[in-house]
């Protein structure tokens, strides 16, 4: 019975649509109750254990070593395509898109090292 529950949770996970992909794992999310702010756009999720993340319609990218990231980001049709470090870039998709679906499509590229949406951090008083 524990052996059928497990595999009935994996298999949940996998086709999950509100995943992405951390240290070659995947990590499922759950819209968070009041999850959208419509002042900034930022839409809150839950992981399986509690931690509470914002997401804005932006992905971190970084390929791997040799390979020129501008050119094959270029490729998909991303509203705006930036520089945040020597080897990472920020893309912002289209509202209509699915940033989780557009995340695991880019880290499932052979040329990408990682692809996760950019997490919003709350700032806290010390």
């Amino acid at each position: 019975m524990k052996k059928i529950f497990s595999f009935i949770l994996l298999s949940g996970m996998l086709y999950a649509t509100s995943s992405y992909y951390q240290n070659g794992k995947l990590v499922e999310l759950l819209p968070a109750q009041n999850s959208r702010l419509f002042d900034n756009n930022i839409q809150y999720y839950q992981t399986r254990l509690g931690t509470r993340v914002g997401i804005k319609d932006d992905i971190l990218v970084e390929c791997n070593k040799d390979i020129d990231c501008m050119a094959l980001l270029k490729q998909y049709n991303f509203n705006n395509i930036s520089n945040v470090t020597s080897t990472i870039f920020l893309i912002t998709i289209n509202n209509s898109d699915d940033i989780f679906k557009v995340s695991r499509e880019l880290y499932n590229n052979q040329n990408v090292k990682f692809a996760h949406p950019n997490f919003i951090k709350k700032q806290q008083q010390r």
